[in-house]
């Protein structure tokens, strides 16, 4: 059994080009608070024959690095950290609640590597660009870098899709 969790808690506080932290503060607490009952009450129902694998969330808001606005390109980094925190809280409320395996998505989708990469896509008008590597994955692996109507959508695409399971699959 497969378990993604936590996203929808934390998913809305970074829209418009700035963090809401009050509004991360709450989705972290709620995560906290539900991931831990959700595990626990999955691993009572399903039974120790069962394995259960929960999962790290990618950050989708690395995508702000491309706002038109300048002085918003440092949340997309600022993000890291918080996604770092949102990850610690869905892997501590799985594994303290009988989800003792969590895949890794957040490192499987290189979100905290900040090494400079060539990159050209609909936000840089295909023209290559340096970016961050985590940028570059958000942008490769999601919906997140494709405009509107499509875009920007936190939802993985085929490839990050078969990242998502390639990530699983030995935990399974």
């Amino acid at each position: 059994m497969t378990i993604d969790i936590g996203a929808n808690d934390v998913d809305s506080c970074a829209a418009g080009g700035s963090v809401n932290f009050a509004c991360l503060n709450a989705g972290i607490a709620s995560i906290k608070k539900n991931v831990p009952k959700i595990s626990k009450r999955l691993r009572a129902a399903a039974g120790p024959g069962v394995t259960i694998v929960g999962m790290t969330l990618y950050d989708p808001f690395l995508y702000l690095h491309f706002d038109p606005n300048p002085s918003t390109h440092g949340l997309a980094q600022t993000s890291v950290v918080l996604a770092k925190q949102v990850n610690q809280s869905i892997t501590d409320g799985h594994r303290k609640n009988g989800v003792s395996k969590v895949a890794d998505v957040s490192t499987a989708f290189q979100t905290t590597d900040t090494t400079l990469v060539a990159y050209s896509g609909p936000l840089t008008n295909n023209q290559p660009q340096q970016v961050p590597r985590n940028v570059e994955r958000i942008c490769k692996l999601t919906w997140m870098c494709v405009p509107r109507p499509v875009g920007p959508n936190i939802h993985a695409n085929t490839t990050g899709y078969s990242v998502i399971a390639k990530t699983f699959k030995p935990l399974v």
